[in-house]
């Protein structure tokens, strides 16, 4: 009995359903699951498994945009693979299944000769390679399987990095994660149930029609049309089941929403021991459940009935033309060879067409709940320049609302190379988001922010909220660098009082800090991201909270870097904490903006 999950939100009790549903659909188990909205499109990707087939919809997407995405997804990753890579590869398979069609047709000329057998060695070569054909494209498919593997998961994350910063507050980790690795899945499968579909099908139908010509012109015309006949017959039958299978979806999407709003009303239903009246309406759901699936299996039972119906009919015509008209006697066994050949390799169909399909509308809607290719422009409103002047930011008649929220109404800032500024406010007054703006990492609605800085890179933003990389103590602190002082480093280490912790080379190269287990605090990780600061010293420094887990003597410490290291740095700091305003050269009220 296949199951159904809804993708909620990531909130409460259903911020495990994402992970859950998409690693089932990843390992193509049974399963039903309905995508919520995401961003403004009411986008809903729909499976649904009966035995035999998984079937996934797109219910209310827009499918002419989600064609033009696949399109641009699939044109990136050729171009990573190489086309002359990809266009080997083609010819490959279409030499290797051409060879698989012909067996038919050689393995009977083996031999040959009256008065004792004279074995052929040219067609015995090629049949012993029409028959190892298929293991021996194996070897290629690996190689084709990998470089998809990696390129495809390459090509997301080269259109995640140019996304902005507020598509990661819609989406968890854990969700595209499951994403990337759905969209690399389905592409991979795409190989199977789609080009080597088409190739290995084509080369079937070019070679035996060809041969059949050769037994008779009406042989080979019969052929040709019976099975375009066959193929569309096939297709017909299963977009018929559409709107069956659209029922089915919402009946069992209608038992999963009751058991979620079953367990969100308790208090109600055990406030009014409502018990009998919620069993009777889940039975009749469960009721409704039974009837549309019953029915679009056995929907599907007799298109599987009537697709082999038309191949019998359709071989049992061959037959009669063959015996009629053949010029080669009845006997002729290549014929028959080949007609068997034909059925069974192209029975299925149904169940291939259906497959690729699947794989299709799941790339498909994949893609589209991670945004590919969406529009990613870069902030009009900012401007880089080196400029002969001691001004390093200039914020100009800002706007900017996040949600419903206005936070900048018309803001304007000016701050000067090396100035040290505390920025006091309230909860929620945009301080936070002052920092991100400067740092590019929010975008504004209007006005613009100039920078005198030589480069777009001179700009660090520091939080508390900031993770530590997965990566070695080293890598953590010396990024984005790839090298740095080990001198400078040490000291570093030693001075913020990191060294009864980090105690060695090994300890500093190879650990990560997860390794040091409860050992690596809040106060730890603050620690690092500090030193990070002070080894890159970039022009403008960004701290946000970042003293908020320190001890009394490392936040001493820090302000003292502050007062040395960093004099020449201009920094914005923000802090809840008690912080002397003698530190800084200047207090700036969040309030302040809007009266400039």
């Amino acid at each position: 009995m296949p199951y159904l999950l809804v993708l909620e939100r990531a909130s409460g009790t259903h911020k495990h359903s994402v992970q859950q549903a998409l690693g089932l659909l990843t390992s193509t188990c049974s399963v039903v699951c309905l995508f919520p909205q995401v961003h403004s499109n009411k986008l809903r990707l729909a499976a649904l498994e009966v035995p035999g087939f998984i079937f996934l919809w797109c219910l209310g997407a827009q499918r002419k945009g989600m064609v033009i995405i696949m399109k641009q997804y699939l044109s990136a990753l050729i171009q990573k693979i190489g086309r002359l890579n990809v266009s080997i590869y083609l010819l490959l398979l279409s030499v290797g299944y051409g060879l698989y069609s012909i067996l038919p047709y050689t393995l009977p000329k083996i031999f040959s000769g009256s008065g004792g057998l004279h074995v052929n060695p040219f067609f015995m070569v090629l049949s012993i390679l029409s028959f190892l054909v298929v293991p021996i494209l194996n070897y290629p498919n690996n190689l084709a399987m990998q470089s998809v593997r990696k390129y495809s998961k390459q090509v997301l994350f080269d259109d995640l990095v140019k996304k902005k910063y507020m598509y990661f507050d819609d989406m968890e980790t854990g969700k595209i994660q499951d994403l990337f690795s759905e969209s690399s899945f389905c592409t991979r499968s795409l190989l199977y149930s789609c080009v080597q579909f088409i190739i290995k099908h084509s080369a079937i139908i070019i070679i035996n029609s060809t041969a059949f010509f050769n037994f008779h012109f009406l042989l080979g015309v019969t052929y040709i049309l019976s099975y375009s006949v066959y193929f569309f017959i096939s297709i017909v039958l299963l977009k018929k089941q559409n709107n069956r299978i659209h029922s089915t979806l919402l009946s069992a999407s209608d038992v999963n929403s009751y058991l979620i709003d079953y367990c969100q009303n308790l208090d109600s239903i055990y406030s009014f021991r409502s018990y009998d009246k919620e069993k009777e309406k889940y039975r009749f759901l469960l009721d409704s459940e039974q009837k549309n699936y019953y029915g679009l299996q056995l929907a599907i039972d007799n298109a599987k009935l009537i697709q082999h119906i038309v191949l019998v009919f359709i071989t049992f015509l061959q037959l009669i033309i063959f015996s009629i008209y053949s010029t080669t006697g009845i006997g002729n066994i290549s014929f028959y060879l080949g007609l068997i050949y034909s059925i069974f390799n192209l029975r299925d169909f149904g169940g291939e067409y259906l497959s690729m399909i699947e794989m299709v509308s799941r790339l498909k809607a994949a893609l589209k709940l991670l945004g590919y290719s969406e529009s990613n422009e870069k902030d009009c409103h900012r401007v880089f320049i080196s400029v002969p002047t001691n001004t390093v930011i200039a914020m100009q008649n800002v706007e900017l609302t996040l949600g419903n929220k206005k936070i900048f109404d018309n803001a304007s800032l000016y701050v000067n190379k090396g100035e040290h500024i505390i920025i006091r406010g309230e909860n929620g007054s945009g301080k936070s988001t002052l920092l991100k703006v400067i740092a590019k990492i929010l975008d504004i609605d209007s006005g613009q922010i100039t920078y005198g800085l030589p480069s777009i890179d001179g700009i660090m933003y520091v939080s508390q909220n900031t993770n530590l990389f997965n990566r070695s103590i080293y890598e953590n602190i010396i990024y984005p660098m790839d090298d740095a002082n080990l001198e400078e480093v040490y000291e570093l280490i030693n001075i913020f009082g990191l060294n009864s912790l980090i105690t060695s080379e090994n300890d500093l190269f190879q650990k990560k800090p997860g390794d040091f287990g409860n050992k690596f605090s809040g106060g730890e990780k603050q620690k690092i991201l500090i030193i990070r600061t002070l080894i890159n010293r970039p022009h403008i420094i960004l701290f946000d909270e970042i003293t908020s887990s320190l001890d009394s003597n490392s936040t001493k410490v820090f302000y003292e870097m502050l007062n040395t290291r960093l004099s020449s740095s201009t920094v914005l700091f923000v802090s809840h904490d008690d912080v002397v305003d003698s530190a800084f050269d200047r207090v700036l009220e969040i309030d302040e903006l809007h009266a400039l």
